[in-house]
């Protein structure tokens, strides 16, 4: 059984380095084969990632070379999670049409082969390795149109030094401990205080956490929509993925929670003064991060529980809002298209993001509400309810602006039933552990 689970994980790493041969013998011009082909990538990888639930047992651990993999029932399902989101923007990407050169679609298989890995990697270099290929592909994904070649400056100059950081850091770390197992630092080694810095700046300037994030607004809002849709979601939960992994080397749980308090508060609040969509969706999803890290600081098991429930909720809220803006602007080309089922989509990641009920946001926003009263930090709880409200509001200031716009042609019906399947997938996620009695065990 373990055998056959460890040849699904790899078969989800490398079938898309494969898949990009493919594109180096399709033609620029031939869009729809070209969109074909990710479907169908994607679709394989969804059908292996799927399997992988039922084999994948206890869980087990595996090296190829150097690298190191860890495979449990929690990181299959943040896997799934995230091959299942991409199908969807791949699925939505036959209407809306966007195409780029090759290298686009040579890096694109990059970056989706980069986020399996991720997400099952173990140590600290395993986890770097995969978490840079992964934003690299994203860089240069984020340069692949005319107006993005600001916002992808900025995007690699700040990954860069960011990266220098991580990588300086776990240097530091090798040398003293003699590998790149994850464990806890004393200061008896005397070098604990720069690897914290290193690890904490460098992986808090990835997932755009506050004050870190000023690559992420332009990033988000000037690419292509099939990249902010996957920056925002699966590239985001991957390097958040690292800093739950790599929480016993820091040991900053308190800096943490402030960080985490402070990024979901002025997202929030400067999300009520975004005039772009896309912008104010870029600001969701930095608050979105703000709520994660806090759960992970916290440490206890609700805290962890409503931390990953919004790291896979995310992984279909952030797709399902850069979407929707893809009916809107095309290109960033004005096309007002709106359908009932597109405005759902808006809704249905505008509610989760805000924590209303019966979504996936309300159900791990809940949990960490909940750990933080067990934790008695009232102070806190408030704070975060008031990001909630910020966020619910600039909610209803962009539902009474699209929901006027007329709609002047038909969506294709692969953009909008995407949109719809994402936005089922977060309502599930928020009844299925109620109904199911999952989360009064915990």
């Amino acid at each position: 059984m373990a055998a056959l689970a460890l040849a699904l994980v790899m078969f989800s790493i490398v079938f898309p380095l494969v898949s990009a041969l493919v594109f180096i013998v399709v033609r620029k011009e031939h869009k729809r084969v070209k969109n074909l082909i990710y479907f169908g990538q994607t679709f394989i990888s969804l059908v292996a990632m799927a399997a992988l639930l039922f084999f994948v047992g206890g869980g087990f651990s595996f090296t190829v070379v150097f690298l190191n993999f860890n495979v449990t029932l929690q990181f299959a399902l943040v896997a799934l999670a995230i091959v299942t989101a991409n199908f969807l923007v791949m699925f939505y990407n036959i209407g809306h049409g966007y195409s780029g050169s090759i290298q686009y679609d040579i890096f694109m298989c990059v970056l989706l082969s980069s986020l399996i890995g991720g997400v099952f990697a173990t140590d600290l270099i395993t986890n770097y390795i995969f978490l840079d290929l992964t934003l690299f592909s994203a860089g240069y994904l984020i340069f692949s149109i005319k107006d993005g070649v600001r916002a992808a400056y900025k995007f690699t100059f700040m990954n860069f030094l960011a990266s220098m950081l991580i990588l300086f850091s776990i240097i530091i770390f090798s040398s003293y401990t003699g590998g790149f197992s994850i464990q806890p630092l004393t200061s008896a080694y005397g070098f604990e205080k720069l690897v914290f810095f290193g690890l904490l700046i460098g992986v808090l300037t990835k997932v755009g956490a506050v004050p870190f994030h000023l690559w992420v607004s332009s990033a988000y809002s000037e690419s292509a929509v099939p990249v902010a849709a996957i920056l925002a979601g699966a590239a985001n939960c991957v390097g958040l993925l690292m800093l739950y992994k790599i929480m016993p080397i820091l040991q900053v749980g308190y800096f943490l929670q402030i960080i985490g308090i402070v990024t979901a508060l002025y997202a929030s609040i400067i999300a009520i003064n975004q005039h772009v969509l896309r912008k104010r969706f870029a600001y969701f999803s930095i608050a979105e991060t703000g709520f994660i890290i806090y759960a992970f600081s916290l440490g206890n098991p609700e805290a962890i529980a409503g931390g990953f429930i919004l790291l896979i909720t995310q992984i279909f809220v952030k797709p399902v809002l850069f979407l929707f803006s893809g009916l809107l602007t095309e290109e960033h080309g004005l096309i007002k298209k709106v359908h009932n089922f597109g405005l759902f989509g808006l809704v249905t990641g505008s509610f989760s993001i805000a924590g209303i009920p019966i979504t996936g946001g309300f159900l791990g926003k809940y949990l960490i509400l909940y750990s933080a009263y067990l934790a008695r930090d009232y102070l806190s709880i408030a704070l975060l309810l008031l990001a909630s409200f910020f966020l619910l509001y600039s909610f209803l200031l962009s539902y009474s602006k699209v929901s006027a716009l007329k709609q002047e042609s038909e969506p294709h019906f692969t953009t909008l039933m995407s949109i719809m399947i994402l936005s089922m997938i977060i309502i599930l996620i928020g009844l299925v552990p109620i109904i199911t009695g999952w989360i009064w065990t915990l």
